[in-house]
């Protein structure tokens, strides 16, 4: 089987926007977890290359909102039980939503 390398070109300088951007968002009760989420795994993933492709991340803002109103509901109603769910759920709809760029 090909070895399949993941590189990351991320720098510094353009972290520390991310970092301000997604540190104010999730400030925002409810509404601004979205923007954090989405700004900070957009950044992740163009800067992320495997096998030498680019990927991208497409989740959109009302998806992503629908998504954690509902997991955040289920958290409450189970009084964090639902945690042992939501964390592997949350890493399937990241995965459902990157791919490599065309």
């Amino acid at each position: 089987m090909d070895k399949m390398n993941f590189e990351f070109h991320g720098k510094p300088g353009n972290y520390f926007v991310v970092f301000l951007v997604t540190a104010i968002t999730s400030y925002i009760p409810i509404f601004g977890w979205p923007i954090a989420m989405n700004y900070g795994l957009a950044w992740i993933a163009d800067n992320t290359t495997i096998g030498g492709k680019q990927i991208k991340y497409s989740a959109g803002y009302g998806e992503t909102l629908k998504f954690l109103l509902l997991n955040m509901l289920l958290l409450i109603v189970t009084l964090g039980i639902y945690v042992f769910w939501f964390v592997p759920k949350q890493y399937r709809f990241i995965a459902a939503h990157t791919s490599f760029v065309e």
